[in-house]
């Protein structure tokens, strides 16, 4: 059973309901046939009234309505879809049954309005699912923001502290080479042999040479 098909016919089903309610309230002295109406005027209620000459008549409608949409593509009636006049017929059907019979057409109108709060159901839950994947969306991209702004935090602390090892490891190198400087100096002013110099401190020849110049200037 599709769901075009369903909705009509669950649809028809309330008129059938309804006809029978509307029986039940003539039954009941709520409701009078056209022929006891103006004989009865003064005990009936508004209400009673307006569904004593609508009520009936607009279940048979609605139920030849649901039958013609069912089987039936979209027709128009002056240019007016008649799913759209049967909606409307539905509302005042409701509204008039609920006046003349009372609270006994409110299982009819469960059905009769079966077709329109299921669209509204649809529209609200589609309203919800979008504002759930927009809300997803929103969160996934904040948590991509906060992922790229934490690797670019990383990035920045990495380049720091890659240059502060290298200033560190060049002061180093600088502190070492002055001590082997120093030791060769002091191994120059004993006459040490160039060749020992040059194991001891890891310095090479020329610049051993350059010390021993810079001593002898000095």
């Amino acid at each position: 059973m599709n769901s075009h098909f369903s909705n009509y016919y669950t649809e028809a089903l309330g008129a059938i309901i309804g006809v029978f309610t509307s029986l039940y309230a003539y039954l009941n002295g709520w409701m009078y046939v056209y022929g006891n109406i103006n004989r009865n005027f003064d005990s009936l209620s508004f209400g009673g009234v307006i569904a004593s000459y609508f009520l009936l008549p607009l279940c048979v409608i609605m139920l030849i309505l649901s039958a013609i949409n069912t089987y039936t593509n979209e027709k128009y009636i002056f240019n007016i879809p008649i799913s759209t006049i049967n909606k409307a017929i539905c509302i005042i059907t409701v509204i008039i049954g609920l006046l003349g019979a009372k609270a006994y057409f409110l299982i009819p109108s469960i059905f009769i309005l079966f077709n329109i709060y299921k669209e509204w159901f649809k529209v609200k839950i589609k309203r919800i699912n979008e504002e759930s994947v927009n809300n997803d969306e929103g969160e996934q991209m904040f948590l991509t923001k906060s992922f790229s702004n934490k690797i670019l935090e990383n990035d920045l602390e990495n380049v720091f502290f890659t240059e502060q090892e290298k200033e560190l490891a060049l002061e180093k190198e600088i502190k070492t080479l002055a001590t082997k400087k120093v030791m060769a100096l002091e191994l120059l002013e004993k006459k040490s042999d160039p060749q020992f110099i040059m194991e001891i401190t890891g310095l090479t020849l020329k610049e051993i040479q350059e010390l021993k110049k810079q001593e002898a200037k000095s």
